[in-house]
């Protein structure tokens, strides 16, 4: 069982990837008085440091890309609160609506890009500053010593047991209770219907 001693911790990194549950971390870290113990790197990528440990949150892919849409939907179109954060984002969300069309979208019947769609989903925040964006740079450096642990959003509440020893409640932008108006039915989807039609390696 993986546990940080707490006067290691000023030398250690939290890459908080968007929609892997990082919110709901930091409230339990920050309950238990730790949160000024960790570096967090959250949607700019991680410093690169040779003597710094770095503890990673990561989710399934295809998970993380429904969530990052439903997430991005809910805040530039249901409640606009984020509406001009990015450009072409708010045009992308309405457009599609959901993203099982905008994946199936993606590639023509031969497998080729159709450009309006592939920059489509460029423009949508946390599947821009997709998994890739935070650690390929950072792991073509980091030696396997320094990862000291990688949490996986679908197990959190055991992870976060298991290396911070801390108990978590909390349950932060947890897309299934959005608030507000609801957007369209199709836009909130369990699983995508074609999900090789997501751009690899970027997820």
């Amino acid at each position: 069982m993986l546990r940080i001693r707490r006067k290691s911790h000023t030398q250690t990194s939290l890459i908080h990837i968007g929609k892997c549950g990082g919110g709901s971390l930091k409230a339990a870290l920050r309950e238990a008085g730790l949160t000024d113990r960790f570096r967090i790197f959250h949607v700019r990528q991680p410093v690169f440091q040779k003597n710094m440990r770095y503890i990673i949150l990561a989710r399934n892919p295809l998970e993380r890309v429904i969530s990052a849409f439903n997430w991005r939907y809910k805040l530039v179109v249901v409640t606009g609160e984020q509406r001009y954060s990015d450009p072409g984002e708010f045009e992308a969300l309405t457009q599609y609506g959901s993203i099982n069309v905008l994946s199936e979208a993606l590639y023509d019947n031969d497998g080729i890009e159709k450009p309006d769609a592939i920059r489509a989903i460029r423009t949508i925040g946390h599947i821009r500053m997709d998994i890739s964006f935070y650690l390929t740079a950072l792991l073509d450096r980091c030696r396997p010593d320094q990862i000291q642990a990688v949490l996986m959003q679908e197990t959190l509440n055991q992870d976060i047991a298991k290396v911070f020893g801390i108990h978590n409640e909390y349950q932060i932008h947890e897309n299934s209770g959005m608030r507000g108006p609801p957007p369209p039915p199709h836009s909130i989807v369990e699983s995508p219907q074609k999900p090789d039609a997501i751009p690899s390696p970027r997820l």
